[in-house]
């Protein structure tokens, strides 16, 4: 147990495979199914994914969004804030696929060519933990 909160608090929620929450908490159910600390860690995990789930989708990042809901789906699929994530997901990228087809409907064709966007650089470190532990300070702050 003491293993899993700390992992927890680190934000190794599923990851790495030899040190973290999930599966520190999930051997202490294997020895005994109804413990409460255990259970209670769980459902923490996926809380914490219910919350960088949303914030990836505020921040209009589907595919790291996709990714935090299937991790924490895997962790507790009957999570009502996870299942709530998936329809507000779903629902943001079914408008972000119609929204340019309807602004191309409805805007004449130009002479001028508008100038290019300049693309933004992904946002993260390429470290996963960093990543999740910044997007937590973020929410939490």
């Amino acid at each position: 147990m003491q293993r899993g909160n700390r992992a927890l608090q680190a934000y190794r929620l599923t990851t790495p495979a030899d040190d973290n929450a999930f599966s520190h908490y999930t051997r202490v159910l294997e020895l005994d199914p109804q413990h409460a600390g255990a259970r209670a860690g769980i459902h923490q995990i996926a809380d914490r994914y219910a919350a960088l789930t949303r914030k990836a989708l505020r921040d209009r990042d589907y595919r790291l969004s996709r990714v935090y809901l299937q991790r924490g789906l895997l962790v507790r699929k009957d999570h009502a804030g996870l299942r709530t994530a998936r329809r507000d997901l779903d629902r943001a990228q079914r408008a972000a696929v119609a929204q340019p087809v309807r602004a191309a409907q409805s805007v004449a064709p130009s002479p001028v060519q508008p100038e290019p966007v300049a693309k933004h650089s992904d946002k993260g470190t390429g470290n996963l933990f960093k990543d999740l532990r910044n997007v937590w300070r973020s929410i939490v702050n």
